[in-house]
């Protein structure tokens, strides 16, 4: 059915994006890192972890051979977090000149110098975002509702410019073990070689674990938030609609299948 309400007075992006029509529902648990309350010190543990997690599986290379079929001079990437995922995306790209440009919520210091910086913080929902030809968002999607979602989306594939978005994640059985040995068993592993090197990674990983165990919460939550094929299909549907064309696929990574979706 229509909606025939009347225009109200202007709100806020994501209230303009709100109807009546049937959205799939699910539990979403709450991730500690989205919380404004959660105390910088831990994120930037998180942010550390995945970082060298990251860096030493190259989980994202395959991106770069997406990317060869994408025309872009000015890359911005969201929901950066440390920009490792991004760097790792973007290195072929980079090498040929392309400026990719790092932007999050919640801006991290922890991230490799010389490589790119962090502009000033951008909250995808409510901000303005900087002028690009091409936004990526890796293995950040799942963060968001499917509200969010198409709001993120269609305000980054306005004006001729393309959006990717990656995903390494689904709502699987397996996928979710390997996460928690990942999150659990990973930081006993990697944390001396978590980079830049502090102290503070070991005091919070072997002698009171709340790194650990934060990042274990984190990622087995992300893993109940990943969307489903249905929840693609959802949204390329909504986007369609919209005038906007949709490309999705898998990319096969050594230790992942990863999932793209580009709107153009």
């Amino acid at each position: 059915t229509k909606n025939n309400t009347k225009p109200a007075r202007r709100k806020s992006n994501l209230s303009l994006l709100r109807s009546s029509k049937n959205k799939r529902k699910k539990w979403r648990p709450a991730e500690l890192e989205d919380q404004t309350w959660f105390p910088n010190w831990l994120r930037a543990y998180q942010m550390a972890f995945l970082s060298t997690l990251d860096r030493i599986t190259q989980l994202y290379l395959p991106v770069n051979k997406l990317l060869e079929n994408i025309d872009s001079e000015r890359i911005v990437d969201l929901a950066s977090g440390s920009g490792e995922s991004a760097m790792n995306a973007t290195a072929e790209m980079r090498r040929s000149g392309t400026k990719v440009l790092l932007t999050d919520k919640f801006p991290s210091e922890h991230r490799a110098k010389g490589e790119s910086h962090l502009i000033e913080k951008v909250d995808v929902l409510e901000s303005e975002l900087p002028d690009a030809d091409l936004y990526i968002m890796i293995n950040a999607f799942h963060h968001f509702d499917s509200e969010e979602r198409e709001l993120i989306a269609k305000k980054a594939s306005h004006n001729k410019s393309q959006f990717l978005i990656i995903e390494p994640l689904r709502p699987r059985v397996d996928v979710f073990f390997k996460v928690f040995l990942a999150t659990f068993i990973g930081p006993f592993l990697l944390a001396p070689f978590m980079r830049p090197f502090s102290f503070k990674w070991l005091l919070l990983t072997y002698a009171i674990p709340l790194g650990v165990l934060a990042t274990c919460w984190d990622g087995l939550a992300s893993v109940v938030k990943s969307l489903s094929q249905e929840e693609w299909d959802d949204l390329e549907t909504e986007l369609t609609v919209s005038g906007r064309k949709v490309e999705q696929g898998l990319l096969t990574s050594r230790m992942a299948k990863l999932k793209y979706f580009l709107v153009k």
